[in-house]
């Protein structure tokens, strides 16, 4: 058997304990079904797109410029949080297909950290990161004519080193 130093033990312990209660406060800072709006706004401030349902309305909160998740708060006409979810996911961006609208890809995904206007192929880009389901980070654009219809996407996978 290994004997580790007292004070290395001490810190081991201490290390995984700040990871764990961050991991706790982390999903308790997030809003839960059943939430009323004042208490969304106080946890997470105010949404960088709000967008109207047919059920009330959704909030997206994006994390950061380059983020991997996107929050989307769905809020009832009573005002009630119903779902809160992760929208860049490699489920929800397969359902972005050509033709689908600017507004359907807001929807679906939230708003992009970057829109990059292409001239000369009347369209602009907008784009997103995310963490697929095998946990590479993953560059996104969506790629929106000007008729604001999707012509396409594309992927680019970050190894973990940085590298394309």
């Amino acid at each position: 058997m290994i004997s580790l130093p007292h004070k290395f033990r001490l810190f081991c312990t201490f290390s995984i304990f700040g990871v764990l209660l961050g991991v706790i406060s982390g999903c308790a800072s997030m809003p839960q079904p059943g939430m009323l709006v004042p208490d969304v706004r106080e946890k997470l401030g105010e949404p960088a797109l709000i967008i109207q349902t047919d059920e009330g309305v959704q909030w997206f909160y994006p994390s950061g410029p380059l983020g991997t998740t996107t929050m989307a708060v769905s809020i009832n006409r009573d005002g009630v949080v119903t779902r809160v979810r992760n929208v860049l996911t490699d489920d929800q961006i397969q359902t972005l297909t050509a033709g689908s609208t600017g507004d359907e890809v807001l929807a679906a995904i939230g708003p992009p950290f970057a829109r990059v206007r292409f001239e000369n192929l009347h369209a602009t880009a907008w784009d997103y990161r995310y963490q697929d389901t095998w946990g590479y980070r993953v560059d996104l654009s969506v790629m929106i004519d000007d008729t604001h219809r999707v012509t396409g996407r594309v992927l680019h996978r970050i190894q973990a080193d940085g590298s394309h």
